[in-house]
């Protein structure tokens, strides 16, 4: 049995106000009829606030809502609503999909002698996405360590974390007075909510900036990397310490993993098949500890041969062959050029050996894996090697300070930031190997540090370690599309995005 009831524009007006807070009128159609069945569908996204919906959604049109066991369905309009004339009695099962979200299924009740319409309220979430304790994160969140500002710092009396910094990237001093410097304007594009806290991993989504959340640590957090699957993350500390999280559960303390006494994490790599988690360290001995990420738990150490006085400062690894590839800084003259080893990742042994620039600070492998870039910070220079032999191709000059890479993902281009200068270098490496080009110079915030890309390539996120923001960056234009509201009373350091 089929039921007609209640106006349309009546009805119209209820819902919206139900989920607005500052409804708006909605125009009458009187073709529509009477209602049996409508909703709201919304979706993670900015303008929310604005339009007067709840923070951080807005209204998702073109989904397809359907009624389970009939023929019946139609689509979301712009407003995000949708309304049926006609349902059978009872209980019925709503089904909602979209492309690029996660299907709902939602029961309710249509009429059954009862004059008034049943109404339903629906947050999609994109693919592979969860919400944990109101945190929503998926595949492309950012995952982002903040550490205390110098003044916050300085008045807790935590040395041990400026002094990690000023050895952090193998001498790179990361900590300047810049801080007191007036922050740029912030375009407003993409707020997102703020902590007053100083020791925080946010959770950035960045379709929905203002649902951003922030976990709590024990102590600074310097590097995030996720496992393979994205379920798992891994958070270096000043503390000498590695943090287990399980990200499903909002960043549930999983086990925690000593770091040995004079040794500091300077950065965190995952192997290609995903099994280990690389940790180089700043140390006596140039060492990696690998960390089996079934278990969490460290499963050897190895000792690089013939390094003796220098400090390991990152690592990548290769697939095939099977590779572990880790840059060395001289320890005890800082001014003196640096090294690139290939070594074998179960024995340790040393395949090869290249000379790089001054102070290198991460290697990255090119997306064929026949290149391996290596970030000078002394030197201002990005160096491209062979990575089999590790026989210099060709050295880039960038700005000061360069510190970290990423690199599209058909290998064309390749982004750096420069701490000193405040911006990004974009570097064409083409495709014949031997040359590459700076094509664009890219002004973000204060002390520009890590840099990561979406898995697409549209996207470069920047931590200005200097003046708490992130910038996003559209990677087609080379522009800075939006900055992150700046924190108060902390600044960002490392990034991740989840699988």
């Amino acid at each position: 049995m089929l039921r007609r009831v209640l106006p349309f524009f009546f009805f119209l007006v209820v819902l919206v106000a139900a989920v607005q807070a500052k409804p708006k009128p909605l125009p009458k159609n009187a073709d529509q009829g009477d209602i049996l069945l409508a909703g709201l569908v919304l979706a993670p996204g900015e303008g929310a606030e604005k339009a007067g919906f709840p923070s951080g959604l807005v209204p998702l049109s073109g989904a397809l809502v359907s009624i389970e066991g009939t023929e019946l369905s139609t689509t979301t309009d712009a407003r995000g609503l949708f309304v049926f004339v006609e349902a059978p009695d009872g209980d019925v099962i709503v089904v909602i999909s979209k492309p690029g979200f996660e299907t709902v299924r939602r029961r309710t009740q249509i009429g059954d002698g009862v004059d008034t319409s049943s109404t339903l309220r629906v947050e999609m979430l994109p693919v592979g996405s969860t919400v944990v304790n109101g945190a929503l994160s998926g595949p492309g969140t950012l995952y982002v360590s903040f550490v205390p500002t110098l003044d916050v710092a300085q008045e807790a009396g935590d040395t041990g974390l400026f002094n990690y910094l000023k050895a952090l990237a193998a001498g790179v001093n990361l900590v300047e007075d810049l801080r007191n410097e007036q922050l740029r304007e912030i375009n407003g594009q993409a707020t997102n909510s703020v902590t007053s806290e100083s020791n925080v991993l946010m959770v950035y989504p960045p379709t929905a900036p203002s649902r951003t959340t922030f976990t709590s640590m024990v102590s600074a957090p310097i590097w995030p990397c996720f496992n393979k699957s994205g379920k798992v993350l891994y958070v270096s500390h000043v503390g000498r310490r590695i943090d287990v999280l399980d990200v499903d559960k909002g960043n549930e303390l999983l086990a925690w993993i000593p770091i040995e006494e004079n040794r500091f994490a300077s950065n965190l790599n995952l192997s290609a098949d995903g099994r280990t988690l690389w940790v180089t360290t700043l140390g006596p001995v140039a060492a990696l500890t690998a960390i089996d990420t079934s278990t969490h738990l460290a499963a050897r150490e190895l000792v690089i041969e013939d390094a003796v006085g220098m400090f390991t400062t990152s690592s990548a690894s290769s697939a095939t062959p099977p590779g572990l590839y880790v840059t060395l800084t001289n320890g005890t003259d800082p001014n003196s050029p640096g090294s690139l080893v290939l070594l074998e990742p179960e024995s340790g042994r040393t395949i090869a050996k290249g000379a790089v620039g001054v102070r290198p600070t991460q290697v990255l492998l090119s997306a064929d894996g026949t290149t391996a870039y290596v970030c000078n910070s002394g030197s201002g220079s990005v160096s491209a090697l062979d990575s089999q032999t590790l026989v210099s191709k060709y050295e880039v000059k960038v700005e000061a300070s360069p510190v970290r890479m990423a690199l599209t993902p058909d290998g064309r281009r390749l982004l750096v930031t420069n701490r000193v200068s405040g911006t990004v270098s974009v570097i064409d490496v083409g495709t014949d190997g031997v040359s590459a080009r700076l094509t664009a110079r890219i002004k973000v915030g204060l002390g520009p540090l890590d840099i990561e890309m979406t898995q697409d390539g549209r996207w470069a996120y920047v931590s200005n370690c200097l003046d708490g923001t992130l910038s996003t960056i559209d990677v087609q234009s080379a522009a800075v599309i939006s900055v992150s509201t700046p924190m108060p009373k902390a600044n960002p350091l490392g990034i991740a995005i989840r699988p």
